[in-house]
């Protein structure tokens, strides 16, 4: 009976043992190295009309100097959207292995990657995830999955707004008229709520003028107009919803 306790006491160890992981995640936050657990999802709230920088540094925790690989798995993917991610070296958007490893010594903290998501624009969600792994060893490896979370300009009303699109009534139930002043076009009329779902999406032909927006299938809360011309933001307004 003491014999087979041990047996069992020992592969319990050898077990616990073969799944001990040899890196480690961490991201600066407010200065600090924060570790970050495998399989961990974090948000990232971004400005829809700018690239968004993610950093993340990796340790090796083991006694031997690992050869570590970096690759990434496109969970979901905003259409039109772009990730690069760099791993010592930058590579194009279509690339989802890093082609070299990077040795790591026992021990080491690294700050060799980086992502950069890009969308264009577009509201809404990607996710995508990061993982690391020894490249004599791939089941030895951590992973992080982050959701890029793009709205527009942040969510926040910009200033020329103010004067060249108006909104009314607003609060509005059913009907807001749009009225702008003129400004580039060909141009387009977006809809978003506050999580940055888009909601309407519309052509504007004339440089200034006036468009019906219908909510009254829009459910009770906050929205942002957006007028797009040339391929850039140009306005941002803000529209409360009240049946």
């Amino acid at each position: 009976m003491k014999k087979t306790a041990l047996i069992s006491i020992l592969l319990l160890i050898t077990g616990v043992m073969g799944f001990a992981q040899s890196l480690e995640m961490y991201e600066s936050v407010g200065g600090q190295d924060v570790k970050r657990q495998n399989g961990e999802t974090l948000v990232k709230e971004l400005d829809a009309s700018k690239p968004y920088v993610f950093y993340m540094k990796v340790k090796n925790v083991s006694a031997a100097t690992k050869s570590v690989f970096c690759k990434k798995v496109y969970i979901n993917i905003l259409p039109n959207s772009d990730n690069t991610f760099c791993w010592d070296v930058c590579y194009i958007p279509s690339v989802m292995v890093s082609k070299h490893p990077i040795d790591i010594p026992a021990g080491a903290l690294i700050s060799k990657f980086d992502a950069t998501y890009e969308s264009y624009g577009y509201s809404g969600d990607s996710k995508i995830r990061y993982v690391w792994f020894d490249g004599s060893k791939p089941s030895d490896s951590v992973a992080i999955e982050v959701i890029f979370r793009a709205r527009p300009l942040g969510l926040e009303e910009s200033m020329i707004a103010l004067n060249a699109l108006v909104a009314s009534p607003n609060p509005a139930n059913a009907v807001v008229k749009l009225n702008w002043k003129p400004f580039s076009a060909p141009a387009k009329l977006t809809v978003h709520d506050l999580i940055g779902n888009k909601i309407v999406e519309k052509p504007i032909e004339r440089s200034a003028g006036e468009e019906i927006l219908y909510t009254d299938g829009f459910p009770d809360g906050l929205y942002f107009c957006i007028l797009e011309s040339e391929g850039q933001v140009s306005v941002v307004k803000k529209i409360m919803i009240r049946h």
